[in-house]
């Protein structure tokens, strides 16, 4: 019975850190398949490159807040120039698949059930 409760409190912790871990690009970039299913690119390959395509704009990006801030910055007009304030949580790819993944995917808390390739998905 001790040995029961002390595999169940394993699962929980196994548990708790798999959902707290981040979904990437990188649980799915082995299967095209879910590559479209989640991003609506063809491949990974894809969706590489266009983040790297994008990051040199992206490092700089701003989001307007109205009328006052819709003026050029100092650290977006230099070539290596940082952003001011605190560093990003989020890598340019993890903030890419993000925007590229549908809203389902992103409704989901933590990890999503990654689908078996070799069962089909109704739609």
């Amino acid at each position: 019975m001790e040995q029961l409760k002390c595999q169940v409190a394993n699962l929980e912790e196994e548990n708790k850190r798999i959902q707290s871990k981040r979904f990437t690009i990188k649980d799915i970039e082995h299967s095209d398949h879910l590559v479209q299913l989640y991003t609506g690119l063809q491949n990974a390959k894809v969706f590489e490159l266009l983040a790297d395509k994008l990051r040199d704009k992206a490092v700089r990006l701003h989001y307007v807040r109205g009328s006052e801030s819709n003026t050029p910055k100092a650290h977006q007009l230099g070539e290596n120039r940082k952003k001011p304030g605190r560093e990003r949580k989020t890598s340019v790819e993890e903030k890419f698949f993000y925007d590229f993944s549908s809203p389902q995917t992103r409704s989901f808390r933590g990890r999503p059930c990654i689908p078996n390739e070799s069962v089909p998905i109704n739609s």
